[in-house]
Parts: C-alpha cells; sequence; structure tokens
C-alpha cells in the first residue's frame, strides 16, 4: 500500500514539474512570436526610412551612422529572437523527460493505465501542444522561426547596403 501512495506522489511531482514547463514554454512562445514580428516591422521600417533617406527626403537616413544603427537595432532583435528560441529548445527536451516518464508511467509493472487520472491526461496533452510554435506545428517548428529572422536581417542587409547606395559613400 506504501508502494502504491509514493508511486503516485512521485507522480504527481512529475505531473506538477510537467505543468511548469509546459506554463514556462507558453511563454517563451508568445516572446518567440512577438519578437518575430517585431523583427519583420523593424526589418521593414528600416528600409523604408533607409530608402526615403536615399536622396528623396529624409536625408538623416542617408546617413551612414543612421544606417549602421538601424542595422544593429535589427541585428539586436534577430540575437533575441535567437536566445528565446534556444531557451524554448532547451525546455522543450527537458520537458520531454517529465513527459516520457508520465506517459509511460502506465508501463510499470502493476500499474493500471485507468487510475492515470484525467489532470494527468490533461497535463500530458497540454505540454504537447505546448512544445510546438504558433503557426508552424511539428518538430522543426523553432527551425522554422529562426530562418524566418535569419531570413529577415539578411534582407535588411542586402537592401541597407548593397542597393541603397548611401549618398555619403557615392
Amino acid at each position: 500500500m506504501k508502494e502504491a501512495s509514493d508511486e503516485m506522489s512521485s507522480l504527481d511531482r512529475a505531473v506538477r514539474e510537467l505543468m511548469a514547463f509546459t506554463e514556462r514554454l507558453e511563454i517563451k512562445s508568445r516572446l518567440i512570436v512577438m519578437t518575430t514580428l517585431l523583427h519583420f516591422v523593424s526589418g521593414f521600417l528600416s528600409i523604408a526610412l533607409i530608402s526615403m533617406g536615399d536622396g528623396r527626403g529624409l536625408r538623416i537616413f542617408s546617413e551612414p551612422e543612421t544606417r549602421l544603427t538601424l542595422i544593429l537595432t535589427d541585428v539586436l532583435i534577430l540575437t533575441l529572437s535567437i536566445i528565446y528560441l534556444s531557451q524554448f529548445e532547451r525546455i522543450a527536451k527537458r520537458g520531454e523527460l517529465y513527459f516520457s516518464e508520465v506517459a509511460n508511467e502506465k508501463n510499470w509493472e502493476g500499474f493500471d493505465y485507468e487510475r492515470l487520472r484525467f489532470e494527468y491526461r490533461i497535463a500530458l496533452r497540454e505540454f504537447s501542444i505546448s512544445s510546438e510554435l504558433p503557426l508552424a506545428r511539428g518538430k522543426s517548428s523553432a527551425s522554422i522561426y529562426l530562418f524566418l529572422n535569419i531570413l529577415t536581417t539578411a534582407f535588411v542587409l542586402l537592401i541597407s547596403i548593397f542597393i541603397l547606395k548611401p549618398t555619403a559613400y557615392i
């Protein structure tokens, strides 16, 4: 009888840990989406401002220092995105350990899966859903967000350095 209660208390602890990982994944997921959207907006705003400063209006944006500031801002947002994505991946991998243990609990000797409480099953499903980023489902969802952020920075760099020539350099 004592073994069964110890088994359930360790299962309760594992489920609580899994729920904590789920909450942390949800927070990181929101940060990743917001940072990626900010990156897109910032990148396209930078290109728009630099193109307006290219002899057609706002001359301050044709200054090399201003362009450098806009590019560095874009690189800073890229760096934040990469940090959030790596934290998301690390949390998801650590949570997978608890997910596997709770999910495999039914396979332990003498354990009846029907005894796995409803809350436990919901916790497993919530973790499974939270371990994928929105709008990019699957195990490669973080890679998709990373690719989009790197592509945005590359686009801003290419446009601002090679296509929109600063008037100070001409």
